[in-house]
């Protein structure tokens, strides 16, 4: 009998223990199991706004959340250019900063915060960046995006959400045409999927030529900018607008090219025309 009582004892004892550590634990979140970035801010204030949610890691607090706020407007911009994507004869007309201003000028970083990691004395900072989901629709875009200044040169540009972008090849046509179009108008179709995680294909298939600047047959090169840097120069051939189109030769790799982008969710290609005496512009 005193067996059995010692028995029941010691086994309240080990519940009630249980119970209290549980308390303990789930009274309050884990730091080694962070709740989601989400419900560390109050919800939105309707269902029709956007919520993107930044996170960064720094030494300071202070630049934790600088980090974090320009992460989450940058998950804005990633959303505006899936829209372009999806409307690829508007995505010749805009530039990454264009866009960028655009998202800043219709939204607003709402709540930032950071805690520190008590292990690694780092601080995590997040940020909340909200957008009206009707000035993510192309009809927005339109009215309100300051289009990029057309120069006295063929140029344009197209802005590719990298996660639109996968094993398998996607083709886009881009607008590449001067302030007056008589200067140079052109549509390059490119071709582009993802190698491994932050590095991507591009490859320029065809050259349509609407305007070749001349009576006859105009020489031409184009250069491909990606994110501020040269990827790929096509070399200057003679373009005729009466011919119209200019494939490219399938063996052909110079008109390929590997990108690297990482952190900023998109990347933006720039398309510049020359012509021999107008090089390095």
């Amino acid at each position: 009998m005193t067996s059995l009582i010692r028995l029941l004892v010691l086994a309240t004892f080990i519940a009630a223990s249980a119970g209290w550590a549980h308390a303990q634990t789930s009274g309050a979140p884990s730091r080694t199991s962070p709740q989601a970035p989400e419900s560390r801010f109050s919800p939105p204030p309707s269902d029709d706004m956007l919520m993107f949610v930044g996170e960064a890691r720094a030494s300071t607090e202070a630049e934790a959340i600088k980090t974090a706020a320009a992460n989450a407007t940058f998950l804005a911009i990633a959303a505006i250019a899936e829209v372009l994507f999806a409307n690829p004869e508007y995505a010749g007309l805009y530039g990454a900063k264009a866009i960028e201003d655009y998202v800043r000028s219709v939204g607003r970083v709402t709540e930032r915060r950071a805690a520190q990691d008590p292990a690694s004395r780092e601080f995590r900072g997040y940020a909340r960046f909200e957008l009206k989901k009707a000035y993510a629709q192309i009809s927005a875009i339109r009215e309100y995006a300051t289009q990029a200044q057309q120069p006295g040169y063929p140029e344009g540009f197209f802005l590719v959400p990298v996660a639109k972008l996968t094993a398998d090849k996607v083709t886009l046509p881009v607008e590449v045409r001067a302030g007056k179009p008589s200067n140079g108008s052109f549509s390059l179709q490119f071709s582009l999927r993802r190698l491994l995680s932050g590095v991507f294909w591009i490859r320029v298939e065809s050259i349509r030529v609407i305007q070749d600047a001349s009576r006859g047959a105009t020489g031409w090169g184009f250069d491909i900018w990606a994110n501020g840097q040269r990827v790929l120069t096509l070399r200057e051939r003679r373009y005729d607008e009466r011919i119209g189109n200019y494939p490219m030769a399938p063996e052909d790799k110079s008109v390929e090219a590997t990108v690297r982008s990482e952190g900023a969710g998109y990347i933006e290609f720039r398309v510049v025309g020359t012509k021999p005496s107008a090089a390095g512009k």
